[in-house]
């Protein structure tokens, strides 16, 4: 994939399976991809779409891989985001180094916030969509870890981050102490299959409560 884009400016590799053994408490085991480039978002785009079905052909049993392609824009939300999220634990497989301190990332929550608010609603709305069961529990996970994430999020006004799901869900429910009965769904999600109506009930009243208030911040 590297090799056959022209203007490639870093590759990162993120999630689980970056992390120490000892911290591979929740599952699904995952490998997540960060490719940043100059321009041709959309032919990078093709590029890893084409590497992620080979992959996925080639390793069938290991969990499907998954490439996002962003801008190398540091104002652009979902640059702003991948950043954030390869600052923390990201592992730079080619190119440039695109890590930041966490601190860089206060001045920028309000965005971050907004997008990472965006990206949950959007794969709550494809979740409730989905008529294959199968393929709800694959998303299942997933979709939990996007909504606690939102918990990890709130730690930047005091200049940290982080993406460990008890944190999150510690965090979510210190500010947000309504969302402690969904958040107790959304860990359990991690850990064992759920129906798919009470996972996506819990994300819709996550989703209401943080959403309210949010806008109420605003207003203040």
């Amino acid at each position: 994939m590297w090799r056959a884009y022209e203007q490639p400016k870093a590759l990162y590799a993120r999630g689980s399976a970056t992390l120490p053994m000892g911290s591979l408490v929740h599952h699904p085991w995952d490998m997540d991809f960060v490719l940043f480039v100059a321009k041709d978002e959309d032919l990078a785009t093709r590029i890893a779409s084409l590497t992620m079905t080979k992959m996925r052909s080639g390793l069938p049993n290991l969990p499907p891989p998954d490439i996002t392609v962003v801008r190398d824009d540091c104002t652009a939300p979902e640059t702003l985001y991948m950043l954030l999220l390869i600052s923390l634990d990201g592992v730079l497989l080619r190119g440039e180094n695109r890590r930041f301190p966490i601190t860089y990332f206060v001045k920028h929550q309000y965005t971050i916030w907004q997008y990472a608010l965006k990206i949950c609603k959007l794969r709550l709305i494809s979740f409730d969509r989905c008529s294959d069961p199968r393929e709800q529990q694959k998303r299942a996970p997933h979709l939990a870890k996007a909504l606690l994430r939102l918990g990890g999020l709130l730690e930047l006004q005091d200049g940290g981050f982080t993406r460990n799901p008890k944190e999150c869900a510690g965090l979510l429910n210190r500010i947000y102490p309504q969302t402690k009965g969904s958040s107790i769904v959304l860990l359990r999600c991690l850990e064992v299959p759920i129906e798919a109506n009470i996972l996506s009930d819990a994300c819709h009243h996550i989703l209401i409560v943080v959403s309210r208030e949010n806008m109420n911040d605003q207003r203040a």
